[in-house]
């Protein structure tokens, strides 16, 4: 980079990132593989970890295949993008980022075009930032003075605009094992998590619901709970609202994975000879990826742009 290079200012967010099931829970459905021999002679510690390691290409999987997007994640996230967008004669810049569930707007800042972007909109929740699970509305006010050709700020003009907003499902794991009873919890992360929010503690078999008190603080890695937990759980034990029609579809990508390394086999006659090559999906993978698609159509994205 030198002094004198255009940097974007968006900032392509996977930070966040964390798988949709954990060992545990895949080992304990129903559905899923007998996953002793994933490696071959291999002992169970290191089947184990194949095993992560195939949830996490299924999670990645289901990333790209409902976001169109090779950084992009179910997982609640912070994102930075920019866009040109058009304002309307109420005064209002309507903003359709590229990821749903909006969840909170963190910073939006804007500018005429070919001014730049300058003016920075004061976040105030239902006052001037009106947020839907697909879209924000901005209306600055008192912006006369700023140079804007509006009464209100803004006109049916293009403006440069950059903006910072959570999106997603929060997904997290416990960072410390908890107590029955247990009125709060420490998390990897709090991002997407506010006062309210109802979430599910998957510790198979004792998944239990929570709702987060009012009293916590958002983004914040110690979570609250309105009340006491009913069973202990372990470090590891994963805290999230994602639907649960994602995790079925991690555990079939997981399997449609496991059942890939028989594809491709060669078909012999009984002599011995080669006779052809079969190809496709090995061992009803096909059917594990239609169901797993099909499960995710109804949360798949699609930017429509401005």
């Amino acid at each position: 980079m030198t002094t004198t290079s255009a940097i974007a200012p968006y900032i392509p967010t996977y930070g966040n990132w964390n798988t949709y099931l954990t060992v545990n829970e895949y080992l304990y459905a129903p559905t899923a593989m007998d996953t002793m021999n994933l490696i071959p002679g291999g002992d169970p510690t290191v089947n184990l970890q194949a095993l992560q390691e195939t949830i996490a290409r299924a999670s990645s999987w289901i990333d790209g295949y409902v976001t169109g997007s090779a950084y992009s994640t179910l997982n609640a996230s912070s994102n930075v993008e920019n866009a040109r967008v058009w304002g309307n004669r109420l005064g209002q810049l309507r903003i359709h980022p590229k990821l749903w569930p909006i969840l909170e707007v963190q910073s939006f800042t804007y500018g005429a075009i070919p001014t730049g972007v300058g003016s920075a909109a004061s976040i105030i929740s239902q006052g001037n930032i009106w947020i839907e699970p697909q879209e924000f509305i901005v209306a600055p006010s008192g912006l006369i003075g700023l140079g804007l050709n509006a009464p209100r700020g803004i006109g049916p003009q293009e403006y440069y605009c950059i903006y910072q907003y959570v999106n997603g499902f929060p997904n997290t794991t416990l960072s410390a094992s908890v107590a029955a009873g247990s009125f709060s919890a420490s998390v990897q992360s709090g991002l997407g998590v506010y006062p309210g929010t109802q979430m599910t503690l998957f510790d198979s078999p004792y998944d239990e619901q929570i709702t987060v008190a009012s009293n916590f603080t958002p983004d914040t890695a110690f979570i609250p709970f309105a009340t006491g937990l009913m069973y202990q759980h372990g470090a590891g034990a994963t805290l999230t609202n994602l639907p649960k029609s994602v995790k079925q579809a991690c555990i079939l990508a997981t399997t449609a994975f496991i059942k890939e390394r028989g594809s491709g086999a060669l078909i012999a006659a009984d002599i011995g000879e080669i006779t052809r090559t079969q190809s496709g999906f090995a061992q009803g993978a096909g059917g594990d990826w239609a169901q797993a698609k099909e499960l995710l159509n109804p949360l798949k994205q699609q930017y429509i742009g401005f």
